[in-house]
């Protein structure tokens, strides 16, 4: 998802009770400080990078893109076992829950093995992560795991889900990428504030926030089926759904130190 928020923009727009709220946290935000709340969720935000950092490098060890060897009389991890290891714990496979692999429709959300989607993913990872945190001075380091672990299980049903109807769930596949977590961050970070401004990477013209992820999810809604595509649109509708859904039931509640 290549979308970063432009959190200071949303000031030029005459607000809705949301924005409000997210112009509010943004001034407590900058004017004050983090609240505690925000500092441990932020640094939970940095682990969760340095968690898919950590596995893209053991990706990129597996696949001898680094060209070391780890022997020793307590280690001696042959790289062909560890490409191996890494495809039965870090891709979720249509047949990963009967055969008892559950933990991969987890795990898939940290693991990235080609570098632009590692590092598209991570931008939107932290710029998302970063709105979501700055809008809510009330948010707690639970509450941001949750969003994440729970939009990544919900874009693994979804992706699930759409392989079971379609003639493609025949035949094994798998899905990886933090794509449906961060789909989850973005629609929270809509609701919150639907008239911030968003722009498209590299084109610096803002877009409120509603629009831009209405087209998203269009956008992957029209290509769910599309046989060619390679790229998890269930997914990511499963992870907006979780979102959104997180957004009304336990976001939207948390209070803000002042509202005008």
């Amino acid at each position: 998802m290549l979308l970063r928020p432009g959190l200071f923009r949303g000031a030029k727009v005459q607000p809705g009770k949301a924005q409000l709220y997210a112009a509010s946290a943004r001034r407590f935000y900058s004017s004050f400080g983090q609240t505690a709340g925000q500092a441990s969720s932020e640094r939970l935000l940095y682990g969760i990078l340095g968690l898919n950092t950590a596995v893209f490098a053991a990706w990129k060890y597996a696949d001898n893109t680094i060209p070391i060897q780890i022997k020793s009389e307590q280690l001696n991890l042959d790289k062909a076992r560890a490409m191996q290891a890494m495809i039965n714990n870090f891709v979720f496979k249509s047949e990963d829950v009967a055969n008892g692999r559950w933990w991969t429709a987890i795990t898939h959300a940290f693991s990235h093995f080609n570098i632009p989607h590692f590092i598209f993913n991570m931008i939107a990872l932290k710029s998302f992560g970063d709105a979501v945190i700055a809008y809510l001075p009330g948010i707690r380091p639970g509450s941001l795991a949750t969003l994440y672990i729970g939009a990544s299980l919900a874009g693994s049903l979804g992706w699930a889900a759409q392989r079971q109807q379609t003639d493609s769930g025949k035949k094994s596949a798998g899905a990886l990428g933090a794509s449906g977590a961060v789909s989850g961050l973005a629609a929270a970070a809509a609701l919150i504030a639907p008239r911030a401004q968003w722009q498209l990477m590299f084109i610096p013209i803002g877009i409120p926030a509603w629009a831009m992820f209405s087209a998203y999810i269009a956008y992957d809604a029209f290509y769910m089926n599309d046989p060619n595509s390679r790229i998890g649109h269930s997914s990511h509708l499963g992870g907006a759904a979780f979102g959104a859904a997180y957004y009304l039931l336990v976001l939207r509640r948390l209070g803000l130190p002042y509202r005008r």
